[in-house]
Parts: structure tokens; sequence; C-alpha cells
């Protein structure tokens, strides 16, 4: 799974701006509006961030 975050903040909260159809992006933190972003590679199975636990599951 790729997670985009802000160039200027780092921050996670990267929107498609104007509908995705120019294909620039805006951070929700800092108010950057550009066509960059950071792209990294997310394993969801890493870090559960409820648990602290390997794994997606509850258990």
């Amino acid at each position: 799974m790729m997670r985009r975050a802000c160039p200027r903040c780092n921050s996670t909260k990267v929107v498609m701006y104007a509908g995705g159809m120019t294909g620039t992006y805006r951070c929700m933190d800092c108010d950057y509006i550009g066509p960059m972003t950071i792209e990294t590679e997310f394993n969801r199975r890493t870090l559960n961030p409820h648990t602290g636990k390997k794994g997606c599951q509850d258990n």
C-alpha cells in the first residue's frame, strides 16, 4: 500500500485537489498545494497502531 506525505511538513493528511483532474495535492496541515508528494511503501502487517503488536488482527 502506498502512502502519500506532504513534501513541506511531512504530514500524511494529503488529499487530491480540484477533484483529481489537475494532478495536484493539498496538505490539510500546512495548506501546501502542488503536484509533488512523497510516496512511501506502507506495510499494514508491520505494526498495529492500536495494539502495538504485529499483524492486522486484534487477538
